[in-house]
């Protein structure tokens, strides 16, 4: 029964997407069919070799009969070897015992009936607990496959992870040693010191933000990561974490649409980090979207709470990668690692500031090449007081490097 409600919840379906119900039961009806028919035989089988062998093993008329419950129970389980008891005992009544309106049953007969039944009815069960014994045995086997090999797929992802930080680390501070080295020697103009400055200062924020991003993981994973919540206006913080984006925006010529709800209310976070969230969502929109793409942003009001949709025209996200994109330690493939630097932490800090604040973040994509939405929920708070207002417009403008 719980098979079939089962399987009405979750049908099969074929490319047409006709339903196999039909298809499935008869299989199961053919399958079970198959196993009382197993019984019957065995029983009629039995009662054949008991009635030719009869002047041999009179007056016991039970063991072939066991040996067909038996093999029964051992190939078809425990309701088939049920009937195979229920047909056993009508035909060794039947056959071998005087009917009941003799008068003659003898209490050796009735004590060798209530020994035969006891005797197959614990078979069936011996049978059934076998049958689940084994059935948990392969399940346990499966989860502890499962289990290893998502702890091989760990480990070689942490192995990866930890070749990728050495790189990442060590290629903007290859930068900045080289260009300290020509400063030092004195051999280079104004226009290539100012150069020069500016390159170092560039790579010093890009191992800035790398050790940043691997000091917030390491305080997630190890629960001491904790946020200072207060009331904060979400447009002002959005808008800041947009500016600090405007130059990598305008290096690629993208095109950034803004759609907010100006009175989309106020909600209760750090304002530090919910610009966070904006920028590594907006970071990961402007490195996965072509030259002259286009990125929207959107703020609108669902319900009691403040819903944000990023979205990019860009590299899109691989369908079996989707359900993967938030977690730690994980990239789409060699590829993009190659074409676009950095650590893949973002989108799993992401998942985490929000979470912390209460919302949930979401990623939505047809597919490679064809862009990708982000949707950040979080709730919102119930009105303030108007002289309040200004205080948290000033905290939630602080600027997000």
């Amino acid at each position: 029964m719980k098979y079939w409600r089962r399987l009405a919840k979750h049908p099969f379906t074929d490319r047409t997407g006709t339903t196999k119900v039909r298809q499935i039961f008869q299989n199961k009806f053919i399958e079970s069919a198959a196993g009382y028919g197993i019984a019957a035989a065995s029983v009629a089988a039995a009662l054949l070799l008991t009635l030719l062998l009869w002047n041999w093993i009179e007056p016991q008329a039970t063991p072939l009969f066991i040996a067909a419950i038996a093999v029964t129970a051992w190939r078809r389980g425990k309701y088939p070897s049920l009937f195979a008891t229920f047909l056993a005992v009508l035909s060794i009544d039947y056959f071998f015992y005087p009917p009941l309106y003799a008068f003659e049953v003898s209490v050796n007969n009735a004590a060798s009936a209530a020994v035969f039944a006891a005797a197959a009815l614990l078979i069936s069960w011996i049978d059934g607990e076998r049958k689940n014994a084994l059935r948990e045995r392969d399940r346990l086997l499966t989860s502890e496959r499962k289990a290893l090999r998502a702890a091989e797929e760990a480990d070689r992802a942490k192995d990866t992870f930890l070749a990728m930080v050495t790189h990442e680390l060590r290629a903007p501070l290859n930068t900045i040693l080289g260009w300290t080295n020509l400063l030092e020697k004195g051999t280079l103009d104004e226009e290539k010191t100012r150069h020069a400055l500016a390159v170092i200062g560039r790579s010093a924020r890009t191992q800035a933000q790398l050790v940043e991003d691997l000091l917030d993981i390491s305080r997630i994973r190890t629960g001491k990561f904790h946020i200072n919540a207060r009331p904060i206006e979400l447009c002002a913080a959005i808008d800041a974490a947009i500016e600090s984006v405007a130059p990598a925006v305008a290096a690629k010529r993208i095109r950034l649409h803004r759609d907010f709800d100006e009175r989309i209310g106020i909600v209760s976070g750090d304002a530090e980090r919910l610009q966070q969230v904006v920028w590594n969502l907006l970071s990961n929109a402007v490195k996965f979207t072509r030259e002259e793409g286009q990125i929207e942003i959107r703020l609108e009001r669902a319900g009691t709470h403040a819903r944000l949709k990023i979205y990019d025209d860009g590299a899109g996200i691989r369908s079996d990668f989707l359900p993967f994109v938030f977690d730690s330690f994980r990239q789409s493939d060699e590829t993009d690692k190659a074409k676009h630097k950095g650590l893949g932490l973002g989108l799993a800090i992401v998942r985490h500031l929000v979470e912390a604040h209460g919302g949930t973040v979401s990623a939505m994509s047809a597919g490679e090449n064809l862009g990708a939405t982000f949707t950040v929920e979080l709730p919102l708070l119930a009105e303030v007081c108007s002289g309040e207002e200004e205080e948290i417009r000033k905290d939630s403008n602080l600027e997000y490097v």
